[in-house]
């Protein structure tokens, strides 16, 4: 055979054994075991992460039936919020939560509930594709009592404030708080109200302001004023008798400073009961108050132009009356703060009056020192900013020689109207 063609074959042969050895040791290769690389792929926006918690679950508001829940908003980094989940639980841990409502903002309110029962609530967060957050932390709540009401006796403190403490969290409390008349901050103030009266008996303007106020938790207040007649009393012509000499003005001006008490005047206010009916944390509402007012006033304003009547004792005239006013949206108006939003008023006061007995005679009411005095007020109260009111008065008549026409004159000025207008400082907490 040719030795060629046997080196040609042989090189044949060994190629193929090469060939199939690599093959094998490829198929080996494959076939073994490998450690396989893990890499992490972000998930669609959305589709797998889990809203935030929704976080400081609080109370805003609420009434003898209803709460107002309030918490931050969840967020969800590339997602959206669809709605909130909010629970009833059994228990502080929760381990039994019942669905109660759905709502599409960071608030609900949950109606038809008992009066003054505690509920548990927790709230949870779901984005667009039905991923649900953690539940919130749990807020323990309690609605408010059947009526809202405040009662002096027996004494309470924050008198002016009515409703339920309601616990957030066991720490915060809210209260609903009735507007009052008598607008304080702080345990003390200054120049509280200030106060522009005209009268229309004496066509006269009375100038007065709140000098000074004691202010106490449970509502009660003690405070020192003036009221100053801008006006003149006119001339007058000297009689002779019993009868004071007055111009018509000067009476009615000392019928003003009878009934607003005096040129310098100390007063103390005591609540007897506030109440009302409206949401706490919610501005609105119904309420009514009622006080127990003593004033005890010095009136060294000279409102005779003659009089043959000689004064034997100070000039000094008190009251002890009982006013009530009843108030149409006059509930949380914004403490401390100078919003707007006012009340409509609808009220008075009755009771006696105690005058020094020269004064009673120098200003023709007589020898009589004991009067009953009253007045029916309406108006609206803007809140922190004034208080603009219209009165009528009742009282005594007064009998003296008219210092124009020289007769004697017996005329009943409280029953003259009054309109006022009176700054106020913004309502206590």
């Amino acid at each position: 055979m040719n030795r060629t063609v046997i080196y040609g074959a042989a090189i044949i042969v060994e190629l193929f054994n090469t060939f199939s050895v690599l093959c094998n040791a490829q198929s080996m290769r494959v076939t073994a075991p490998q450690r396989i690389a893990t890499v992490a792929i972000a998930p669609v926006a959305g589709e797998t992460q889990k809203p935030s918690v929704p976080s400081n679950l609080s109370v805003a508001g609420g009434s003898n039936h209803e709460i107002d829940l309030v918490w931050d908003a969840s967020t969800e980094s590339g997602g959206t919020i669809n709605m909130y989940r909010i629970y009833l639980c059994e228990s502080m841990a929760c381990n039994t939560a019942r669905l109660i409502s759905t709502s599409p903002a960071n608030s609900y309110t949950v109606k038809n509930l008992a009066p003054s029962t505690a509920y548990l609530y927790a709230v949870r967060a779901v984005d667009a594709n039905g991923n649900s957050s953690d539940l919130s932390k749990i807020l323990r709540a309690r609605t408010a009592d059947s009526q809202f009401a405040c009662w002096l006796i027996p004494a309470r403190s924050n008198c002016m404030n009515f409703g339920p403490d309601n616990e957030v969290d066991k720490t915060t409390k809210i209260n609903g708080n009735i507007n009052s008349f008598y607008q304080t901050s702080g345990s003390f103030s200054f120049l509280n109200q200030v106060k522009s009266i005209y009268n229309q008996a004496s066509g006269s303007t009375t100038v007065a302001a709140d000098l000074a106020s004691l202010n106490f938790a449970n509502g009660i207040q003690v405070t020192v004023g003036t009221n100053v007649q801008a006006g003149s009393s006119g001339a007058t012509v000297a009689g002779s008798g019993s009868v004071p000499t007055l111009a018509a003005s000067g009476a009615g001006q000392a019928t003003q400073n009878v009934l607003y008490g005096g040129t310098f005047v100390a007063s103390e206010l005591y609540p007897l009961a506030a109440a009302g009916s409206s949401k706490w944390g919610s501005p609105g509402g119904i309420g009514y108050l009622v006080d127990f007012v003593l004033k005890e006033g010095a009136d060294v304003q000279n409102f005779k132009s003659g009089s043959d009547v000689s004064v034997v004792s100070p000039p000094f005239h008190g009251s002890g009356q009982i006013e009530g006013y009843l108030q149409y949206n006059s509930i949380n108006l914004a403490p401390n703060s100078q919003h707007l939003a006012g009340s409509l008023f609808f009220g008075g006061s009755y009771g006696y009056n105690y005058m020094s007995r020269g004064y009673a005679r120098d200003y023709g009411f007589g020898r009589e020192m004991h009067h009953g005095i009253g007045q029916i007020s309406f108006g609206i109260l803007i809140n922190g900013v004034a208080k603009i009111t219209v009165s009528r008065a009742f009282g005594p008549s007064q009998t003296y020689i008219d210092s124009t026409s020289n007769t004697q004159t017996t005329v009943n000025n409280f029953k003259s109207w009054s309109f006022g207008i009176t700054y106020q400082s913004a309502p206590a907490k």
